[in-house]
């Protein structure tokens, strides 16, 4: 080859639970999707999945079993699920949903999957010892990158492979994009990190592309700058966050069903993170534009200046 895109990103991590292929199911390719959409099925009698991780997985499957009238038990370790992101406020608010459609929440490690006499599975046992009841299990418990062939052959950093601001790697005629990547964050003082979002598979393809055209026409391109960005849609929730989730964190809105709220994450002295639920592309476009801007919020009076601008003057903000 004369340039070569790597583009192998990452594969879902198995978890070993002695458990045969129709009761543990992971998520990662369509034939995943496949297979876990055949025995979400109707059934005469509801089936009762067992989702094992409280992260973005978790929670968008959970919700997909549950619109699909089966019974649906969370087990993650963690106090409450999202924590990456969520406060335990924010947590709150979508686990009262989910119980309020039945489901139930196992704070809890897997361990193995229990069968009866005739190798059908009827539950789950964690490591503690409790036995959850279930007929299969989804796990979303986080995925890794696919590396190994570029071990001892590309600077590796952060999990992935270190590229520069134009998707190069340290073999100047290769380039790497998506999960695998770990780039220079210009909002970050050029932090190297890797986002595993659709989003940045997407653009930095694009870019990697063009800056591939570029230097085959001896010119340049500036260097990636992305915003981390994620989003979800589940049950009848619709968020999305856009910056970084460190600092202080103060929420505002509130905080029920149906009705707009968010938090906003203060890093000395500036905003760096916005979340919102059940906003509308307005909102969502002056959240893109603060985060990227992080304005000054060195008190709460500057805080409810900045939420104001984005919801309105009748919104409260508390810790």
């Amino acid at each position: 080859y004369d340039k070569l895109i790597i583009a192998t990103g990452a594969e879902a991590i198995h978890l070993d639970l002695k458990a045969k292929p129709d009761q543990l199911f992971h998520l990662r390719t369509v034939a995943d999707a496949d297979r876990l959409v055949h025995v979400m099925q109707p059934t005469d009698q509801p089936r009762r999945a067992i989702v094992i991780g409280g992260g973005y997985i978790g929670t968008e499957v959970g919700a997909a079993l549950l619109n699909s009238g089966l019974k649906v038990t969370f087990v993650f370790p963690s106090e409450w699920f999202m924590p990456r992101l969520f406060t335990a406020k924010m947590a709150a608010v979508y686990q009262q949903a989910f119980e309020s459609k039945g489901a139930k929440f196992v704070q809890g490690k897997a361990q193995c999957v229990e069968t009866d006499d005739a190798g059908v599975m009827t539950g789950l046992k964690l490591k503690d010892g409790t036995i959850v009841d279930g007929d299969f299990c989804v796990a979303g418990v986080g995925a890794h990158t696919n590396l190994d062939l570029f071990k001892g052959k590309l600077e590796l950093e952060a999990g992935g492979i270190r590229v520069n601001g134009s998707m190069q790697t340290s073999n100047q005629d290769v380039y790497a994009i998506g999960d695998i990547a770990a780039f220079p964050l210009k909002l970050e003082d050029d932090k190297i990190q890797r986002q595993e979002h659709v989003l940045n598979a997407r653009q930095s393809a694009k870019h990697a592309v063009q800056s591939l055209l570029a230097s085959e026409q001896g010119q340049t391109t500036s260097d990636y700058d992305y915003l981390p960005s994620f989003y979800s849609r589940l049950l009848d929730f619709s968020w999305k966050f856009y910056g970084i989730n460190e600092g202080e964190v103060l929420h505002f809105g509130d905080f029920e069903q149906g009705r707009p709220f968010g938090a906003i994450w203060i890093r000395d002295g500036n905003v760096v993170g916005l979340f919102l639920e059940s906003g509308n592309e307005e909102q969502h476009s002056s959240m893109q534009a603060l985060a990227r801007q992080r304005p000054k919020a060195q008190d709460k009076a500057g805080v409810a200046a900045i939420i104001a601008s984005l919801m309105g003057d009748d919104v409260t903000v508390e810790p």
